[in-house]
């Protein structure tokens, strides 16, 4: 399954996606360099922002709903793992 900057990047017509589009094609890159070359692409697309911006989003939100709930480990740990995504991600 492709994760959300694939799907994003395979949805931009725009001129700058065309690259990337083109190397992604339908399914997993078997090319060492042709990966290398997406991989290089991807932080500069508009897709990678656009995934970066609806992860902080969906962090946030998580955040909020975690902020009404008693403070017990078990919140601890839900908003430890937030954390753990944003910088995992970020």
């Amino acid at each position: 399954m492709p994760s959300l900057p694939v799907i994003l990047a395979r949805a931009d017509h725009g001129p700058q996606g065309a690259e990337l589009r083109a190397l992604l094609g339908d399914g997993p890159i078997q090319d060492p360099v042709a990966h290398h070359r997406a991989l290089e692409l991807f932080p500069r697309s508009p897709a990678f922002a656009e995934a970066e911006a609806i992860m902080r989003d969906r962090l946030a939100r998580a955040r909020a709903a975690l902020s009404v709930l008693p403070s017990i480990p078990a919140r601890t740990a839900l908003e430890a793992l937030c954390d753990f995504v944003a910088d995992r991600t970020g």
